[in-house]
């Protein structure tokens, strides 16, 4: 914190990994450039995606980069200008590569701007979550989620949850009905799922091989593909 103050009064046009701490928020800003107007700077989220995410995806970039404006307008920081950067898929080298040309610069002020507000209050409710005196006695609602989706505290919120359970059934997370059957039924292990519960194929063979510990190989499929197949094969990775 100190010495991305001490760069910004120094003159300093660009700061990577700038690092601020107000009101009990912190973040660290991957690319700090000084903006046009005198006084203002320029925010840059740099991301290893091929496009910016937003609205409802995994890890929303938007929030990420509005999140980061609040803390710099809450420690005194002016910014004008906030923007995600990510790979440009349309990129192909060709010789020496052209960096400016490998990465899209999307000015998002305006997305940053329309959710400003709500997120604000968001960082006011988790602040004040998160000093309460006494833990609360309510668990996160991961449950309600397939296990890719689970927060890191999850087996600290749910004990009664074993590591392996019906969280992990292969795309149970895109049936909201599913797992809240289970959770409404507290049926969290999978051998405890009923027989003639309706699932997918893939779901269906996994609970069959889990309460048979056994495993379902096809003898005869995988003889028939690999009898389809004409040598020499090429492969490529």
């Amino acid at each position: 914190m100190e010495e991305t103050r001490r760069l910004m009064a120094g003159g300093t046009d660009a700061i990577f990994q700038a690092t601020f701490l107000a009101d009990g928020f912190f973040a660290k800003c991957d690319v700090l450039k000084r903006g046009v107007a005198p006084g203002t700077w320029d925010l840059f989220e740099i991301k290893g995606t091929n496009a910016k995410k937003e609205g409802n995806e995994d890890r929303d970039h938007i929030s990420d980069l509005t999140f980061q404006k609040h803390v710099l307008e809450l420690a005194g920081v002016t910014v004008d200008r906030a923007n995600i950067v990510h790979l440009n898929k349309k990129y192909i080298r060709a010789g020496d590569l052209d960096v400016r040309a490998l990465f899209t610069v999307s000015d998002s002020t305006d997305q940053v701007d329309a959710l400003s507000a709500g997120l604000l209050e968001e960082m006011h409710a988790a602040r004040e979550y998160l000093n309460q005196a006494s833990e609360p006695n309510i668990g996160c609602d991961c449950h309600l989620s397939g296990r890719s989706r689970h927060c890191r505290t999850f087996a600290y919120s749910h004990p009664e949850i074993p590591e392996y359970s019906v969280h992990d059934i292969v795309r149970i997370g895109q049936s909201k009905k599913k797992i809240e059957y289970f959770m409404g039924e507290r049926i969290f292990v999978i051998d405890e799922v009923p027989d003639e519960y309706e699932l997918g194929e893939a779901q269906q063979m996994q609970v069959r091989a889990h309460k048979s510990q056994r495993p379902i190989i096809d003898v005869g499929e995988i003889e028939r593909i690999l009898g389809s197949y004409t040598f020499p094969l090429y492969f490529f990775d």
